[in-house]
């Protein structure tokens, strides 16, 4: 570790410059010594850990299995129902061990904390429903007095922040939340009810052009040199990356903003929004050779309005090429990295019906309240105008 020291003044100097060093030496050393030292100390831990970092790839599955839940037993801050309903949830850990540094969750499940406060908390005038504070390894529940009066999805989305261990230097908030609330949604099977579904659209825009592979790398330990590295192999350099990364960190400021009705945060998360979507266009037209609006997932994810105008389009006439008709839970992180789109469409809808009575034919409109559409858009259906064969092998 690196030592920063002052030099000493030297004996020569006049008595009224050794005065003015002297002076200097003290608020140097008291005040911006003390804060340089402690900055770049830190900044070599945290540079260090992630050469360091001990992934549990090695692992057999059944030790990381026993670990993980001797290290829950031993937990003397938790109930035995917060244990229960955690160990419910460790597969989700065991499937991302080769990700995660086992040594450091052990760690956190041994020592997790639960926290209820009847009080509710506001933040930027938006309710929080829930936090995690890695530093203290604890998760608080607001407007809650115990477990029971917790919904599971955000019981959940706070236990998946714990496997995110943090790189202090370049976390980036947008990512932390984003690419925790898609492991939350997928692997605890139901719709994240939070602010981020708003906008986590462009990470998942991410992972269609880089993969899923560094979204789980960042889910278990939140560097983004997983995701800039990724991004600057397929165009331009890290600083665009790091660049983009910047811009989604902002847009996430604005939209929390916009949600109090402040036109001016509006207005300027529109316009951060378009310059956004052409940065990632950018890398998918680099990768696949054609622009990103023909590709039906792609547009799905940043122009749903134009995504229905050209699904109608597109299959008009063929329905039974996208409708599925069981469910059969595709998604990214639980299940594969497929580039498989399922959308569920739920009433109530009005549909007109034709009812022929004893006496006239006539058209009555009825509302339909279960009613369920599910569609699949995967390689075979997903690019529009024949850019098929543009497409790189």
């Amino acid at each position: 570790m690196k030592k920063y020291s002052i030099k000493k003044v030297e004996k020569n100097l006049n008595i009224g410059l050794a005065t003015l060093a002297v002076i200097m030496f003290c608020i140097d050393s008291a005040v911006f010594g003390s804060f340089i030292n402690k900055t770049v100390k830190a900044e070599e831990v945290d540079a260090d850990t992630l050469k360091s970092i001990e992934y549990s790839i090695n692992y057999d599955i059944n030790e990381v299995v026993i670990r993980l839940n001797n290290a829950l037993d031993k937990n003397e801050y938790l109930t035995y129902d917060e244990k229960d309903l955690i160990r419910s949830n460790l597969w989700v850990f065991i499937d991302n061990k080769d990700y995660m540094d086992l040594n450091y969750i052990e760690k956190t499940l041994l020592t997790i904390k639960i926290k209820y406060n009847k009080k509710i908390k506001y933040k930027d005038k938006v309710i929080t429903k829930a936090e995690y504070s890695d530093k203290r390894n604890e998760i608080i529940f607001y407007n809650s007095s115990n477990l029971y009066d917790v919904d599971y999805s955000i019981f959940t989305h706070e236990l998946f922040h714990s496997m995110q261990k943090k790189k202090d230097f370049d976390k980036n908030m947008y990512l932390i939340e984003t690419v925790n609330t898609i492991f939350n949604e997928e692997y605890a099977f139901g719709k994240d009810d939070n602010v981020y579904c708003k906008y986590y659209y462009f990470t998942k825009m991410l992972m269609e052009i880089i993969g899923e592979e560094p979204f789980r790398r960042y889910q278990c330990y939140a560097s983004i040199d997983f995701i800039t590295s990724e991004l600057s192999n397929i165009y331009g350099t890290e600083d665009d990356a790091r660049l983009l990364l910047e811009l989604l960190d902002k847009y996430q400021e604005l939209y929390v903003k916009t949600i109090n009705g402040n036109e001016r945060a509006v207005s300027k998360a529109l316009k951060l929004k378009e310059e956004i979507i052409n940065r990632i266009g950018l890398y998918y037209e680099a990768k696949h050779g054609f622009s990103m609006e023909n590709d039906l997932i792609m547009l799905y994810y940043y122009d749903k309005n134009e995504f229905y105008k050209k699904l109608n389009s597109r299959f008009s006439n063929n329905k039974d090429g996208i409708i599925l008709y069981e469910y059969n839970d595709i998604d990214y992180f639980h299940g594969s990295d497929s580039h498989t789109l399922i959308i569920n469409e739920r009433g109530p809808i009005n549909l007109k019906k034709i009812y022929i009575g004893k006496t006239e034919i006539k058209e009555k409109e009825e509302t339909i309240n279960d009613y369920e559409i599910i569609y699949q858009i995967d390689e075979s259906n997903r690019y529009l105008n024949n850019v098929m064969s543009l497409k790189k092998h």
